[in-house]
């Protein structure tokens, strides 16, 4: 029987090594996805830029009257932006329950 223990032994590394591959794989999927998450946020992030740019640039040079409606936009785009920093901060507090995930080396 001593001759069919290393055998085993050889069975059990492998299934080991076979579950350790899977959760190597469902970690990196897990990474890929919240990759693409962030790369959405920051496009939700830089989308008001132009706009607040534009109202602060209009409002410095604009007649009095468009005030308001500058300022309400302006408003919008704050608020859009406030949004997404609060979905940002959710996924930080999402990823400090989360195991560490190794960076990818390509």
């Amino acid at each position: 029987m001593e001759q069919d223990r290393p055998g085993a032994e050889i069975a059990a590394l492998r299934q080991q090594l076979d579950a350790l591959q899977h959760e190597v794989g469902a970690l990196q999927d897990a990474a890929h996805r919240r990759r693409r998450e962030l790369s959405a946020l920051v496009h939700e992030l830089a989308n008001p830029l132009g706009p607040l740019t534009t109202a602060l640039y209009l409002l410095q040079r604009a007649p009095q009257e468009r005030g308001p409606q500058l300022v309400e936009m302006a408003q919008r785009q704050l608020r859009l932006l406030t949004e997404v920093v609060e979905q940002l901060r959710r996924l930080g507090r999402e990823d400090d329950d989360a195991p560490p995930v190794a960076a990818d080396a390509g």
